[in-house]
């Protein structure tokens, strides 16, 4: 008995062991050709295809430290401008000072002023910085999920680099920052509540701490299977509280005047006051539609399943997808709350990396359905990096330069 125990803790400290040998040469690698690092750590770990999640998890990590190089190179203009004036201020004044300023989402002014307080600190640093934990506590959550969907390892590598690559998310990263931390921490907040069958709502509260927007996600997570009753006849009784809870929001604005984050959404919404963003794009419309029947058809592969206590916390997450959805296209059809349709449009595309992983959970041609989502998302991931809104290095310069030399790209 012993020697089966030693066996088993010697096998375990061999892994260990031959994980952290990988790790080390793909951080070194990473240093010299941060891009065939981390195209490489993919072939390897498609080919090796072990049912441990170690190896999705490093290309989660590496393939979120690219895309905060690819980031230090962009050139600054819009919301990032904002945040290296907030950089800079926290470099000037004291966090309590700082928070006095800036109190209404403090975890992110923490979060911020920690940063810029680091030593050896940089703009490039809080831009690396910022990408890196948003996008690998996005990813943390993607991979848990899929894991618990049963999904091979090596559709779940793929999924990574699909979500990593998706290039509307991406672009978000160092443009609408805040949210994008917030968005993260709703996904695993959802993800915990699919792999542990209970809510920890202490990530959800960090969340909208982070972001008010995320508030949404409140009475989103209190959502329910309503037993003995239809998929369609659920997600109606939902919907018809909306306008009750948009009632209900705007007369209670008043009680709430001295809470944080609830006192400024709640006087936002009964000010019906916003920045005028536009109204939502043709192809955004269309992904709003993607997503529905993305849902949809989850739903369907649901009813096929046998109840257990995690069935339900899948319901929930595409019921939040339509009730989402409807919000967005109700808001986007006037001119006074686009702000609150493009805010809230934005979040389908991280609930995406829920969505998509139990879509394809549900269907046996999985690696070719994963293929043909690479063959879309990564041509147009270069295309945007190029050619989109936002200004990167050149594309040769982003497959070819060093850490070292796209660190100081735009110095």
């Amino acid at each position: 008995m012993r020697w089966t125990m030693n066996f088993a803790v010697s096998i375990k400290l061999r892994r260990s062991l031959t994980f952290s040998g990988i790790f080390l040469f793909f951080s070194f690698l990473f240093i010299v050709q941060p891009f065939l690092a981390f195209i490489l750590l993919v072939i390897v770990g498609l080919i090796v295809g072990t049912k441990s999640s170690g190896f999705s998890y490093m290309i989660a990590f590496f393939g979120a430290c690219y895309l905060g190089l690819v980031n230090v190179t962009k050139f600054p203009e819009s919301d990032l401008l904002h945040y290296f004036e907030w950089y800079s201020s926290a470099q000037e004044l004291s966090l309590p000072a700082y928070l006095a300023i800036y109190s209404r989402e403090p975890i992110y002014w923490i979060f911020l002023h920690t940063i810029a307080n680091l030593p050896f600190t940089s703009e490039q640093l809080f831009v690396f910085t910022s990408t890196v934990i948003a996008y690998f506590i996005f990813m943390f959550g993607v991979i848990r999920v899929s894991f618990r969907l049963c999904l091979n390892s090596r559709v779940v590598a793929c999924l990574v680099v699909a979500m990593m690559f998706f290039a509307p998310l991406f672009s978000l990263s160092a443009h609408l920052m805040r949210q994008f931390l917030a968005a993260s921490l709703v996904i695993l907040f959802f993800s915990e509540s699919l792999l542990v069958g209970r809510r920890h709502w202490w990530i959800l509260f960090a969340a909208i701490l982070v972001h008010y927007s995320a508030i949404i996600f409140l009475p989103l997570a209190m959502i329910k299977k309503i037993g003995r009753v239809s998929n369609g006849i659920g997600i109606f009784l939902y919907l018809s509280l909306l306008p009750v809870i948009y009632l209900v929001s705007k007369s209670a604005a008043f009680f709430f005047t001295d809470i944080p984050v609830i006192s400024f959404v709640l006087n936002r919404v009964a000010a019906e006051e916003g920045v005028e963003l536009g109204h939502l794009s043709f192809a955004s419309i269309l992904f709003v539609i993607a997503m529905v029947a993305l849902s949809v058809s989850n739903m369907m592969a649901l009813r096929r399943e046998v109840n257990t206590a995690l069935w339900g916390y899948r319901w929930q997450i595409n019921i939040a997808v339509f009730i989402l959805v409807v919000i967005v296209l109700a808001a986007n059809m006037q001119d006074g709350t686009t702000e609150i349709s493009t805010r809230f449009f934005f979040y389908l595309y991280f609930l995406i990396g829920l969505v998509l992983p139990m879509y394809v959970a549900s269907h046996r041609k999985q690696m070719i359905l994963i293929f043909l989502l690479l063959a879309l998302l990564i041509p147009y991931f270069v295309y945007n990096s190029q050619f989109g809104a936002w200004q990167y290095a050149s594309l040769i310069d982003l497959i070819s330069l060093p850490t070292w030399e796209l660190w100081s790209y735009r110095v």
